[in-house]
């Protein structure tokens, strides 16, 4: 059984092995293990896809006056327990970046007509999408479950602090009180369900956020949780049979991990996330079209 071989000298290189013996044991005991094992599903897993979100689709998503970015922050339309939940989508990022953005420019249009100046360098918003390979790693056509804990008081601060306040009211004096902050949960995992179906996201991360401020101030917070990303592909949200998809998020905490946080995500949500994705089922028509016609 062969165990190494360096074949970057000249002549034959330089190899190893050993007996197969040895192995013997382990080789048998491994075929045991596979008798009894279920085989792995022949289902392929979802990749990322190999292509990037349509500029011109950025572009577009930008100019929209009016979006509604409200139904992408579940947390402000919908119940999310202890967590702070989000779902974005590449039109959504760049529309949020833009926003901004095109009120400066509006500020600067008014400073150019004020003083009659004529548009010699007009500012391109768009600038940044010229820088290719930026762009292509930042837009991926994936949509993006994250789920980060709240943050609030502890239970003995809000007793504290209680207890102070009416302690002030009885003798008529002011009281200033003592916050100690912390996380309200602590991800363990986030489950999407499709139809009440688990569906397997492309990718996943799931990482520590630290809470360490205000050592001897009224407000303090030292604390330690778990926050996470999940990237899911954008078919998952198609209607079936002219049906929207019952799309729901289940969060499992690190204290409770057999009682999950229930989310369900609101039709209008499901919607906006698959009429996002729009411009890249556009392209990838036109880019067969062309090869066919090729």
């Amino acid at each position: 059984m062969n165990t190494f071989g360096d074949f970057t000298r000249r002549g034959p290189g330089l190899s190893g092995s050993v007996v197969i013996t040895p192995a013997l044991g382990l080789i048998t005991r491994a075929a045991e293990l596979a008798a009894d094992t279920e085989p792995p599903s022949p289902e392929k897993l979802p990749v990322l896809p190999p292509y990037p979100y349509p500029i011109w689709g950025l572009e577009a998503a930008a100019l929209r006056i009016g979006r509604n970015l409200r139904v992408y922050e579940l947390s402000s339309i919908t119940k999310t327990g202890d967590y702070r939940v989000q779902i974005t989508t590449p039109p959504q990022v760049y529309h949020s970046q833009k926003k901004n953005e095109f009120e400066l420019m509006k500020k600067r249009r008014k400073r150019e007509a004020k003083g009659g100046a004529r548009e010699i360098d007009t500012y391109d918003a768009f600038e940044d999408l010229k820088d290719w390979y930026q762009y292509l790693g930042q837009y991926t056509p994936t949509v993006l479950i994250t789920a980060f804990p709240e943050i609030g008081q502890t239970g003995g601060s809000i007793a504290g602090n209680i207890l102070g306040s009416i302690a002030a009211g009885l003798v008529g004096t002011t009281y200033y009180g003592q916050y100690e902050m912390e996380f309200k949960g602590d991800l363990l995992d986030l489950i999407l369900k499709i139809d009440g179906v688990p569906a397997k996201e492309v990718r996943r991360g799931v990482t520590y956020s630290k809470m360490d401020f205000g050592d001897g101030g009224f407000v303090a917070g030292r604390d330690l949780a778990q926050f996470g990303m999940f990237q899911f592909l954008p078919e998952l949200f198609e209607p079936r049979s002219g049906e929207w998809p019952d799309v729901l998020i289940e969060i499992i905490s690190i204290d409770k991990p057999d009682e999950p946080l229930r989310i369900p995500v609101p039709q209008g949500t499901v919607e906006r996330i698959w009429l996002d994705f729009e411009a890249v089922r556009e392209q990838l028509f036109a880019d067969d079209e062309e090869l066919h016609v090729q």
